[in-house]
């Protein structure tokens, strides 16, 4: 799921290993920036990680050359 870039779990009775799920999840796929877990019994230090690993995965995004990666796949799709 390379291209998952929001995750919306809100009020899904997520707890316990869905914590870990979820960290893992934003961890591996470092195109995630967003993930909202509201109203779930997600761990505390998991929501501070998966909060701290959405802006490192985003910070990282800004980091790439977006609007020359947008020219080569405009040229890609003439």
């Amino acid at each position: 799921m390379r291209s998952l870039e929001s995750l919306n779990v809100k009020d899904n009775a997520l707890a316990g290993e869905s914590s870990d799920a979820l960290l893992f999840l934003v961890k591996e796929n470092r195109n995630v920036t967003r993930c909202n877990v509201e109203l779930n019994m997600i761990k505390y230090t998991a929501l501070v990680e998966i909060d701290r690993t959405c802006r490192k995965n985003k910070a990282s995004g800004y980091l790439m050359d977006i609007p020359t990666i947008r020219r080569e796949i405009k040229g890609l799709r003439r």
